[in-house]
């Protein structure tokens, strides 16, 4: 049974969906997005002797906003290694999607020993997503949102018309296949309903220009498994590959044909059975 449950974040309180026991896996989701569409996951690994957390990330109601105004991927970084406190574990295996991805890495940079094994999805690790906005017109006509949301008017234009342009995006970024999920998508607008989420939201983008890009990023020296979907609109199959050189302990690289950028969500089956065997392996 899925429950929703509230963890101590320090300055705040997360909110998190939580079902079975065991060893812990923490589930971290991006944007426009909820943790109701890991539910394919939460049932997976909870039925298999895991004990599945999935927050809401800082800002996301009903979690709460970050006192200090950070919405960086180090703080969310620092958010999933005080979820793994919280709960009172040693470690725990992170499964990161979108923002989540970034958090996932922050975490795996920051504690390394927290965490067992760490997967992520839609968003690569390393530069090549920033080198791709200054010299690759198709991922930047792909981010368009990413630079509209600079501008003032952004928060009115994104709860303009119930949250069409959530919609859109949604839309945009799934594989041509996906049917869609009514109780996922319900969850995204209720949660960007409440005071203070769009604003949040779109602090996470502000602030991925408003700091300077590091000289190097730091490599990740935990297990990591990489997914990505062939039909991602939001981020170009094209920059999926791991740069290897990045991976202390090796990436394994999963593409899946049919999927979008909600991989996990579009084809739970085989994103579920991937990563069950990285896991095991």
């Amino acid at each position: 049974m899925v429950e929703t449950i509230m963890l101590d974040g320090g300055p705040f309180s997360i909110a998190a969906l939580s079902a079975g026991a065991g060893p812990l896996m923490v589930l971290a989701h991006g944007f426009p997005d909820t943790p109701r569409s890991f539910h394919h996951q939460l049932d997976y690994f909870s039925s298999r002797g895991y004990r599945v957390v999935a927050p809401w990330l800082r800002g996301y109601a009903p979690t709460g906003p970050a006192v200090d105004n950070n919405y960086t991927a180090p703080a969310l970084g620092q958010d999933l290694i005080a979820v793994i406190d919280a709960l009172g574990y040693a470690e725990a295996i992170v499964v990161g999607h979108d923002w989540g991805a970034g958090a996932g890495y922050s975490a795996a940079i920051m504690a390394p020993e927290r965490i067992s094994h760490l997967v992520t999805c839609a968003v690569p690790y390393g530069p090549v997503m920033m080198n791709a906005l200054a010299d690759n017109g198709d991922q930047q006509r792909r981010s368009w949102y990413l630079f509209f949301f600079q501008t003032p008017f952004a928060e009115q234009a994104v709860a303009h018309n119930d949250f069409a342009l959530i919609k859109r995006l949604w839309q945009e970024w799934a594989g041509p296949d996906w049917q869609g999920d009514e109780h996922v998508l319900a969850a995204v607008f209720d949660c960007f309903r409440q005071h203070g989420t769009v604003a949040a939201a779109l602090q996470y983008y502000r602030q991925v220009f408003a700091a300077p890009p590091p000289d190097q990023y730091l490599p990740i020296t935990v297990p990591t498994l990489y997914i990505h979907g062939e039909e991602d609109g939001c981020i170009g199959v094209e920059l999926a590959e791991p740069d290897q050189c990045l991976f202390q302990a090796g990436c394994d690289y999963a593409q899946v044909a049919g999927a979008g950028h909600f991989v996990h969500l579009e084809k739970p089956g085989e994103f579920n059975q991937r990563v069950a065997e990285f896991i095991a392996g």
